[in-house]
């Protein structure tokens, strides 16, 4: 078929093949030979719509061939090459310009922002037929300006503006402007904001303080005119920094005054929730992430029977990352800037950690671990070093230069060897033991590259270290001590002194009792007029779960040598190496006593007392 060319030379000129300079209503030619009746045009001939619906079809075709490829097992995939994985850039090892690896951008799929009044970031797969098409120059020039008429598709159930949602409860969805009548005055506002933008909270890093500071300046000047999305961001960080308040003033309060003075957490909640509803979360925009993530936050931090809502709040939240494309390396798109960039793997990995952890401490698999990934880690930089108007990111610092990501870079390389730890944990076939030890190898390397700044020490060698940087090592440490628990738990029942796994036994039950040692130290440490009282709000739900499962490990200890006591095994019991019978005794006395002492215990820390009991009598 011949492409239906449009003829812009007047009829008298195109049949006399003479040279028309296509004037409107007469061209030159006629003006000369007085023949302007006779200078007409011919309309362009409508588009062949058949040809177009062709040219897509062929496209939906080229897509499916693909996509047919993409599922065929690596073994039959001839000289494919193999997507790098992604953990070991997560983990410390990266893998750029330097490392001699390329990568194939078209694999990489496709970032499309929308300019408009949203920014609306969405992210298209590598198979997707949109990301294809980039490389298709001969389709795309043909269908550009092609003007396709989409009709909405029909639904049955009608669509209510403004309803809520199912992440926020019962939050009502009122008004925007009923909940900007609902904020508190501009000084106390001020004074929230500042509790929580200087404490220790590690998700207000995927803030960038100066340039929310110059948005809520202008905020204060135009409230109505403020993002739905940004109003909800605020409720969540007012929530925070009442809950910031509540740590430094009144922590020790008894359950009564406890349950009003919490009453101002609640009600930001509640605005934060209502601002959510109000907003279409399903085409996310600026801050819908930011302000999901720190709501999450609040819920987790305040309702300890919250996890499973949290667990299903984090599943929503990372699949509008995956709409958005945040689990792709930023500065592979030319249209994301620098500074986006940066705070979008901030983002990434606080959202990839927490993800880890609450799944972990709930016994399900993580939903952020399985997704393929290629986002490098945030650099160790201050937030005043770079802005939305930088051309390029300053170098990161040293690793021993202690800035407010150092924290959470350290983290991310335990939590991806932790991450793989859970996996094991909870796989149908078990891996070859040649894995846990290469994983086991990579944990200890981590730990040996862990800044100088944040290794454990001694409480008495921290006299002159604030006592939230004390406790920022001790989250390591003990992040580090459980990886190596879940890494070996699989194998200690099999585990005999003449079998190459007595190791994961002996490994296992020593990280156990490193914990349990730690629980002591951190538990005193943080009474009122400890060296950690002021920051004794960190013995969270997780910290809690973790002496939980050392307690567990050792108390499963004891039952494998009481057995081969009573088999008459004595050789098959106690491994060369591992700690004797009545110090585990003392440590999980001692472990018992704290959790008998504890103010305000959970569901778990009663039943875990009850069975510490009874094995103790045992």
């Amino acid at each position: 078929l011949k492409r239906a060319r449009p003829q812009l030379s007047c009829t008298p000129c195109r049949q006399g093949k003479l040279k028309c300079n296509r004037v409107h209503p007469v061209c030159d030619q006629c003006l000369k030979r007085a023949r302007e009746n006779a200078c007409v045009y011919v309309a362009p001939p409508a588009k062949n719509a058949n040809r177009t619906a062709n040219m897509r079809e062929r496209i939906r075709q080229l897509e499916k061939v693909v996509v047919t490829l993409m599922e065929q097992p690596q073994n039959a995939q001839g000289d494919l090459p193999t997507p790098p994985t992604t953990t070991e850039a997560a983990g410390g090892v990266a893998k750029g310009e330097s490392g001699g690896i390329t990568t194939n951008t078209t694999l990489l799929g496709k970032m499309n922002i929308n300019n408009g009044s949203n920014n609306e970031t969405v992210y298209t797969g590598g198979s997707h037929w949109a990301a294809i098409l980039e490389d298709l120059s001969d389709f795309r020039t043909y269908l550009e300006g092609e003007q396709e008429t989409q009709t909405e598709p029909m639904s049955f159930v009608n669509s209510i503006e403004g309803g809520p949602e199912y992440p926020f409860g019962n939050a009502q969805p009122g008004t925007k402007e009923s909940i900007l009548q609902s904020l508190p005055a501009k000084p106390e506002v001020d004074r929230l904001m500042t509790l929580w933008f200087n404490s220790q909270d590690p998700f207000k890093h995927i803030i960038h303080g100066p340039t929310f500071q110059n948005e809520y300046k202008e905020f204060w000047k135009e409230p109505a005119q403020t993002p739905t999305i940004w109003l909800a961001l605020l409720c969540s960080i007012l929530a925070l920094g009442t809950l910031a308040r509540h740590r430094l003033t009144g922590g020790d309060q008894p359950p009564r005054l406890l349950q009003a003075t919490l009453e101002p957490v609640l009600r930001f909640q509640h605005l934060s929730a209502s601002a959510m509803a109000l907003c279409n979360i399903s085409k996310p925009s600026p801050y819908t992430i930011q302000a999901l993530m720190i709501f999450m936050e609040s819920e987790l931090l305040l309702n300890d029977k919250a996890e499973m809502r949290v667990y299903l709040l984090m599943g929503l939240i990372l699949r509008l990352c995956l709409h958005m494309g945040y689990h792709r390396e930023p500065s592979h798109y030319k249209n994301i800037s620098h500074f986006h960039g940066e705070m979008r793997r901030r983002t990434w990995y606080q959202l990839f950690q927490i993800d880890i952890l609450v799944s972990f401490m709930l016994g399900l698999p993580s939903n952020a671990h399985s997704i393929q990934h290629d986002v490098q880690p945030p650099r160790n930089i201050f937030d005043h070093e770079f802005s939305l108007d930088s051309k390029d990111l300053p170098p990161s610092r040293p690793v021993d230069e202690l800035t407010a990501l150092s924290y959470c870079i350290s983290k991310q390389r335990y939590c991806t060897i932790f991450g793989k730890a859970a996996e094991i944990s909870h796989a149908i076939t078990p891996p070859e033991y040649s894995t846990i030890l290469e994983l086991d190898n990579r944990l200890d390397k981590f730990r040996e590259i862990l800044p100088v700044p944040l290794r454990i020490k001694p409480l008495g060698m921290c006299i002159m270290d604030p006592p939230d940087l004390i406790m920022n090592r001790f989250n390591l440490e003990l992040l580090y001590q459980k990886t190596r628990c879940i890494l070996h738990r699989r194998y200690m029942i099999n585990a005999s002194p003449n079998t190459q796994m007595a190791y994961s036994r002996r490994t296992c039950v020593e990280a156990a009792m490193n914990m349990l040692k730690h629980h002591q130290t951190v538990v005193e440490a943080c009474e009122p007029a400890g060296q950690l009282g002021r920051v004794r709000w960190y013995m969270s739900s997780l910290t809690t779960h973790d002496f939980l499962l050392a307690s567990m490990v050792i108390c499963l200890e004891l039952q494998l040598r009481y057995r081969a006591a009573e088999n008459s095994n004595l050789d098959g019991g106690t491994l060369p190496g591992s700690p004797l019978a009545k110090d585990m005794l003392d440590a999980i006395d001692t472990s018992h006593q704290l959790w008998k002492r504890a103010e305000r215990p959970t569901s778990d820390v009663v039943k875990a007392c009850q069975m510490l009991e009874r094995m103790l009598k045992k």
